[in-house]
């Protein structure tokens, strides 16, 4: 399964930082196109009212849906594919991609090919 053909961050084609949201054009290589938003929150009423005891990001993948997320451990692509209903291969690909954006630890799309070799 190739999920990922060329390196995290050359796959981003357009990448643009507004205040706190970040604006991502995603091609992996794989014949994939996210465009994925994420949007930091900050203000304490606010992460109180979401349940998060410091801050939050809200990600919106455009045609799959979105979620909100704690801005620290590890994001594992099980949680990405059940929020974001999507299929195992995205679901791997995005826990990469949003980690890396959102600063959260995610098992890359090698570590995930690698574990998951047959051999």
């Amino acid at each position: 399964m190739d999920l990922r053909t060329k390196p995290l961050t050359d796959s981003f084609v357009e990448m643009e930082d507004c205040a706190d949201t970040t604006v991502v054009n995603y091609q992996p290589g794989n014949g994939s196109r996210y465009t994925i938003v994420v949007t930091r929150i900050t203000h304490p009423k606010a992460c109180k009212v979401l349940n998060f005891s410091d801050s939050a990001v809200v990600v919106n993948v455009l045609g799959m849906g979105s979620m909100v997320i704690a801005t620290h451990g590890y994001l594992t692509y099980g949680y990405v594919q059940q929020k974001l209903k999507c299929s195992l291969s995205d679901a791997i690909v995005l826990a990469e991609v949003i980690g890396h954006l959102t600063g959260r630890e995610a098992m890359s799309c090698e570590e995930y090919e690698a574990a998951h070799s047959l051999g």
